[in-house]
């Protein structure tokens, strides 16, 4: 090769772009954006265009951001779905006039394909004898002969030498064929077929006329086939129901039954998917339905003969602050199951009303309003009565697990505590009638504002804990109460009764508890799916602001515990249904002709070998345009085929002629090297069961493109994937210092940043985060004990009336867990439930409608008598409500019915029935007018070494009746907002109407003082006054406590 021819271009080239004027701003090179150095954006500019480019060269396979139902929102389609495919079960269906009708969509038998072959074969042999016979001496005349052999007749001249004697005008042997080609029927080109030669037929009785005369039986070349005999114009009927001759074979009985359980099968399968799996109605777990639509956009090097492919990963996002969310509403779902059925039944058995009317008429303690009746509603009192009557409200049946008893509650959680929340709660409703989800609603508003308040309390929690496992009920109500109350802020320090403060009580106490059971599980999950979780001694996972270590851990809990599966793919396969027909014809001819002659006899053999091959096929191919695949629990994808498409033509003859001889065609894949997938946007869903309480996942996916004829080859390679993102950050990190400059039109510089997130975007990896709705009721013990799994439908509440009416029927919301979309049956009062009374809102919502004339259960109702020494519970009426699935029957809810009895009257106060004079004989009842202090001033010296206290009597105000043998004495704090501390160690003893407090009665009251969470002494003050509250102690037990008429002073020293 010249070298010349090569090198004058190029140095003529670059003569030419040395000495150019300046080129334009799109001149192909000129530079564009460098990682190492400074850019501007034109330079970036090209970058981006190149990067473009050659995205559009390879082909976009993009994942649009998913779309997410939870499955609350797909409960109406997911049960309308299984109704409709119950009706394919149905062999009948009412028709147009009402009448039963053939259901068209049941099962029937159908042959998908049909096949005919037909084989035919031939054979036939012809053999010619011929001689001449020389004549006589003196004898000049000719002789004919003639022989016939197989049903072969063969009319043969007398020949003579190579002479053929007979006609004059007949040629040579030699001009005119060989005898092997008349026999065959072949003329040698140029000539004209003679008239005397032979011909073959196929042993038909046909004539022909040789040399004048009549020839029977000669054998034909032709093929022994008639085209009225083929399969081709005979075509077997279709098989059909119409058609009972071709119906007369089919399939047998088995394989028909066989085909049926099939199609039940498929049916079932469809129907399972639709329902979900268990799995997804565990606790924790939720099923969600996730769109991601895909754009496909085929390049110039994948327009035809390739296929697009979609890679899928699914994983948590848990993002920060995941343990800290987390934990909050665990807690808070906590302390609500456990809280709201006792407050609820407080306050709907008018528990509430008592104690708020009680704390009312202590404010008008002293004054002529006052009203001593309320004392007998005082806090011990309701409590001891609910709990000697054996009516204490009890938490929710149901199948999670919490390590406090029902019986514990009042202990754990201190009755009074109970009693103030029900009193805030009572005062908060604006209906006489209390409904459940009122309370619900009103405590989980407050209890978030009590957590909002957890690192002022949130160093007691482990202490807390311990305590409630020891079952040491004293030192929580005396100890470690007062000490989480006297560490809240502001006007909440120390101050017991309102409902934060015991709301703090109760998150602390649950906190410090489900601490301790998230331990317990982790060590239970320890080894599944590679989950190790190290020291737990040394983890703390309930703080505010837990530390990296225990966020890490509780991370790889939750992704061990409640992995993520791919429950359903759509489409599963994406198909085009295309009617195929195929037709074959094969025709085999073998023929062999010989001759034999020796002086003045020849021979002549013929035969002929003939087959034909025929099928006719019709079938309903399926041409599957999208497939989908699965491996493992998290990773899925969709792969993409065009439709079916005809093959183009060839390009020129010469490429044509090349492929018939080489290839006998165009090729094997030359339809599917030419088909183009065609552009545009797919519609794709995956069904995902995943934790219920994750706020976001992730899709990590990845589009790439395959040829046809060799799907395990990918076109774009990971390496190149990984440089263009490379490409991108290089783009993004110049952007960045271009953005400085102020040299470019306004808004030119954002629009170019969008340009990047558009071309990004197009990039085969992405990675897209979904927000997903989480739920807020999962409760903490519910998710961390191994037993909670059980699938039984439970019944929390119900909503829509307060009672069932006595006439009449009435539509009823019932709040429930793990309900069954299809196969859920509901009881009321003895009677089931019609399909179209019970309707499914979602899976923790179901309709109901109470019929008329459901029977009512006799039940006693937790409200005390007017005597709170003797409990007489009222009978009240109530609808029990039952839900069965297969998974088992669910608790008794109890929906109250009749009319709803009236508030109660306060009792005769037993102060104002001593004012008359008892019988001499009365020896049952005594009661007091009250008690009053006697006594000088106590002196007190503020940090300790108070001088010895004087003589404090207790005498007692106008005594009647019986005098009570001794006091049992509890002061309160000087800002009326609860006691000072505990009773006295001791009851006091009586004698002649007074009782002598001891020096160590009054050094106990003092130290009260000294040690009260809140400081109760005023630092102007010079003295303070305390006021008790006595309960007289007589014969026959303690009596109504009174409160002293008087203040015992007390004076400051400084």
């Amino acid at each position: 090769m010249n070298l010349r021819y090569t090198v004058a271009p190029l140095a003529l080239a670059a003569f030419a772009w040395a000495f150019a004027p300046p080129a334009p701003a799109d001149w192909p090179w000129h530079p564009k954006a460098s990682p190492s150095q400074p850019n501007d954006p034109e330079q970036i500019a090209r970058s981006l265009d190149a990067l473009e480019s050659s995205l559009l060269t390879q082909g976009v396979v993009a994942l649009k951001r998913p779309d997410v139902w939870g499955q609350d929102r797909m409960t109406l389609y997911r049960r309308d779905f299984d109704e409709q495919m119950k009706v394919v079960l149905e062999e009948t269906i009412p028709g147009a006039d009402g009448k039963p009708a053939g259901n068209p969509e049941y099962f029937n038998s159908v042959l998908s394909a049909r096949v005919a072959r037909s084989e035919q074969a031939a054979f036939s042999s012809q053999t010619a004898l011929s001689g001449v016979l020389t004549s006589l001496p003196g004898e000049g005349r000719r002789r004919r002969t003639s022989a016939s052999t197989n049903n072969v007749v063969v009319n043969a001249p007398v020949t003579t030498g190579e002479a053929i004697v007979g006609d004059p005008a007949q040629k040579k042997l030699g001009e005119a064929g060989s005898l092997q080609q008349r026999l065959l029927g072949v003329q040698t080109p140029g000539t004209e077929p003679t008239v005397g030669s032979a011909t073959i037929f196929d042993g038909s009785q046909q004539s022909t006329d040789v040399g004048g005369e009549k020839a029977v039986g000669a054998v034909q070349g032709s093929a022994p086939f008639t085209e009225g005999g083929t399969t081709k114009d005979k075509k077997p009927e279709p098989f059909s129901a119409s058609n009972k001759d071709a119906m007369a074979i089919g399939l047998e009985p088995t394989v028909v039954l066989d085909e049926r359980k099939r199609w039940l099968d498929h049916l079932s399968e469809l129907r399972r998917v639709n329902m979900g799996d268990d799995v997804s109605d565990m606790a924790g777990y939720g099923l969600y339905l996730f769109r991601a639509p895909a754009s496909i956009q085929p390049g110039e090097a994948t327009l035809r003969g390739h296929g697009a492919l979609v890679t899928v990963r699914m994983r948590p996002e848990f993002g920060p602050g995941f343990l800290r969310d987390t934990f909050r509403r665990f807690v808070i779902a906590d302390v609500l199951d456990q809280l709201a059925p006792v407050v609820y039944e407080l306050v709907r058995n008018h528990t509430a009303y008592k104690y708020d009317a009680y704390l009312e008429a202590q404010k008008l303690r002293g004054q002529p309003d006052y009203k001593p009746e309320y004392d007998d509603w005082a806090p011990s009192q309701l409590w001891d009565a609910l709990r000697q009557g054996g009516r204490l409200p009890g938490t929710r049946t149901g199948t999670r697990s919490y390590p406090i008893g029902p019986g514990e509650v009042p202990h754990v959680f201190i009755s009074e505590n109970l009693l103030a929340i029900a009193r805030n709660v009572y005062r908060s409703l604006n209906t006489e009638t209390p409904q459940e989800s009122d309370v619900v609603a009103y405590l989980r508003h407050e209890l978030g504002t009590a957590y909002d308040m957890y690192p002022q309390y949130e160093a007691f929690v482990p202490t807390v804990a311990d305590l409630v496992a020891a079952r040491e009920y004293s030192a929580l109500n005396e100890k470690e109460y007062p000490r989480l109350v006297g560490a809240l802020a502001g006007d909440l320090r120390g101050d017991t009764r309102r409902i934060l403060p015991a709301l703090c009580w109760a998150i602390a106490v649950d906190a410090g508890l489900l601490d301790r059971r998230l331990k317990e599980d982790m060590l239970a999950t320890a080894g599944e799916h590679g989950f190790q979780p190290g020291d737990l001694d040394a983890l703390q996972f309930h703080p505010s602001s837990p530390d990296p270590d225990s966020e890490d851990v509780f991370r790889r809990y939750v992704a061990a515990r409640w992995p993520m599966v791919t429950f359903a793919l759509d489409p599963v396969v994406d198909q085009q249904n295309i009617a195929e027909a195929v037709s074959q014809r094969r025709d085999l001819q073998l023929a062999v002709a010989y001759s034999l002659a020796s002086g003045r006899i020849s021979l002549t053999q013929a035969q002929q070998y003939s087959k034909r091959l025929e099928m006719d096929a019709e079938t309903i191919a399926l041409n599957r345009t999208v497939t989908t695949f699965a491996h493992g629990s998290d990773t899925f994808g969709w792969k993409f085929y065009p439709r079916y498409q005809t093959p183009p033509i060839e390009d020129s003859n010469l490429q044509t002629v090349a492929n018939l001889v080489w290839r006998g065609g165009p090729g094997r894949n030359y339809g599917v090297k030419n088909s183009k997938l065609e552009p545009g946007q797919r519609e794709l869903t995956v069904v995902v069961v995943m934790p219920s309480f994750l706020q976001r996942v992730k899709f990590e996916a990845t589009g790439n493109w395959f040829p046809l004829h060799d799907p395990d080859h990918m076109k774009v390679h990971t390496a190149r994937m990984v440089e263009q993102g490379r490409r991108m950050a290089e783009l993004r990190d110049a952007y960045a210092w271009a953005r400085q400059c102020g040299h470019y039109r306004e808004g030119d510089l954002e629009r170019l940043g969008a340009r990047l997130d558009q071309v990004e975007a197009m990039l085969p990896m992405q990675t897209l985060t979904v927000d997903v709705p989480f739920e807020t009721s999962s409760a903490g013990f519910q998710l961390f004990t191994p037993g909670s799994r059980s699938l039984a439908p439970e019944l929390v509440g119900f909503r829509g009336v307060a009672r069932v009416p006595e006439k009449g029927a009435v539509q009823v919301l019932l709040e429930a867990r793990h309900l069954n979309i299809d196969e859920t049956r509901v009881v009321v009062g003895g009677k089931p439930l019609k399909d179209e009374d019970v309707r499914i809102v979602s899976r923790d919502v179901i309709q109901i409608t109470v019929p008329e004339g459901a029977a009512r259960t006799n039940y006693l109702a937790r409200n005390m008598a007017d005597d709170p020494s003797k409990p007489k519970p009222t009978p009240e009426q109530a609808v029990e409500v039952f839900l069965a699935s297969p998974n088992g029957v669910s608790n008794r809810l109890m929906i109250p019915a009749g009319n709803a009895p009236g508030k109660p009257k306060p009792p005769k106060s037993k102060s104002a029935a001593a004012a008359t004079p008892a019988p001499a004989s009365a020896t049952a009842a005594a009661t007091t007018s009250g008690f009053s202090f006697h006594s000088p001033k106590i002196p007190m010296r503020v940090g300790g070494g108070s001088p010895p206290p004087p003589s404090v009597r207790i005498e007692l105000d106008d005594p009647r009746g019986l005098v009570p043998t001794s006091l049992r004495i509890r002061f309160l704090s000087p800002s009326a907002a609860g006691f000072l501390g505990d009773e006295l160690p001791a009851p006091v003893a009586m004698e002649d109407g007074a009782a002598t407090l001891s020096d160590a009665d009054v050094r106990f009251v003092l130290g009260q003082i000294e040690s009260a969470p809140k400081p109760i002494i005023d630092p102007k003050a010079d003295e303070l006054s305390l006021r008790a509250v006595v309960t007289p102690v007589g014969p026959q037990g303690p009596l109504a406590p009174v409160l002293t008429t008087n203040d015992l002073k007390i004076t400051i020293l400084r």
